[in-house]
């Protein structure tokens, strides 16, 4: 308990990276999700 004590803060930091990078916020912006509607939407300004 000492050692957690000590080094919460890491222990915090580390959660909510791997949180962020699992829901896709994480850095550069990995995983974008896009839509069919995104997808209509690109394709009819093109006409």
């Amino acid at each position: 308990m000492e050692w957690l004590a000590n080094n919460w803060i890491w222990v915090v930091v580390g959660v909510v990276f791997i949180a962020m990078h699992l829901s896709g916020r994480g850095c550069c912006g990995g995983r974008r999700r896009s839509t069919k509607e995104e997808h209509g939407k690109e394709n009819s300004s093109d006409s």
